[in-house]
């Protein structure tokens, strides 16, 4: 009599976890992201993507204007020999973190082989209070 009671309360049990689980993935939301465990502040002011950073260095950055923001960041490609060709844009971001213009254009510039140049940004509106620089390879 014990062990068909140890059974039948083992099998109770397994089912009502069987059943627990299957109804636990009906209740989760699909397709939910992860929280980014970085703060905003981690991320760089200037991102060289798909592996432009080992290639690019940049130098003292210049705000020329404060209304409407306008920055000046000098930049030159560390190849020996053959010129980069980038694409850039400057997003603008208000005093509480939100991009003003994220549908910025990209503009393309091809920066000659050890060669200082200068990638200006220019905010479209007084409320830029910073900014952020995306460079990419050019397509």
């Amino acid at each position: 009599m014990k062990t068909a009671t140890i059974i039948t309360t083992a099998a109770l049990s397994l089912c009502s976890l069987v059943a627990l689980t299957g109804c636990a993935d009906t209740f989760r939301a699909p397709g939910s992201a992860t929280p980014d465990p970085l703060p905003n502040v981690a991320y760089p002011k200037i991102e060289a993507a798909e592996g432009l950073g080992e290639y690019l260095s940049y130098s003292d950055i210049k705000i020329i204007s404060q209304t409407p923001l306008t920055v000046q960041v000098p930049i030159r490609p560390r190849t020996e020999s053959e010129d980069l060709r980038v694409q850039y844009r400057f997003l603008f971001l208000d005093d509480h973190g939100v991009v003003i213009n994220p549908d910025a254009a990209w503009t393309w510039r091809k920066l000659a082989s050890r060669r200082q140049d200068f990638l200006t940004g220019n905010a479209a509106t007084s409320k830029a209070m910073d900014w952020r620089l995306e460079i990419r390879p050019a397509r």
